[in-house]
């Protein structure tokens, strides 16, 4: 695999912090499902509703990828399957590997969800309004992840 070419010239810092994230996102894909789950995460019932959204989300962005990633699809759909449950805190069994994963696809979303947010115009006040609960959302749930 041939690396990219840069011009030196035009590389910034958000390029650099983009490619790191990449390949950390990379090198991660290819650990989940490999490890033991020895990481007990416990989450609520509103957080595992939106784990399940989350999850539903993801697994229909990375269709096209489903034979070359399989680990990923399993991982997903055992987080699927434990969103479905009924009780009120549910306790998720993870590797170490797929908790990073988890945490770092949250963080990707909520730098995404606030760059929308700060490109739309005053008079967007709903959208604003609606992403802000997002990245509220997303925060709240990254500290459930990191207890």
């Amino acid at each position: 695999m041939k690396g990219k070419v840069a011009n030196p010239n035009t590389v910034n810092n958000m390029t650099l912090v983009n490619a790191k994230s990449q390949s950390k996102a990379a090198s991660l894909v290819q650990k989940i499902g490999k490890g033991k789950r020895k990481a007990k995460v416990e989450l609520s019932k509103g957080n595992m509703k939106y784990l399940g959204k989350l999850v539903k989300e993801m697994k229909k962005q990375m269709l096209p990828y489903e034979k070359q990633a399989a680990n990923v699809f399993t991982f997903l759909n055992y987080l699927e399957k434990e969103a479905q449950s009924k009780s009120k805190k549910i306790t998720l069994m993870l590797s170490f590997e797929e908790l990073d994963f988890l945490k770092m696809q949250v963080k990707e979303s909520t730098k995404a969800i606030e760059d929308l947010r700060l490109n739309l115009k005053w008079y967007n006040l709903f959208k604003k309004f609606m992403y802000g609960l997002l990245v509220k959302q997303n925060k709240y749930f990254l500290e459930e992840l990191t207890k």
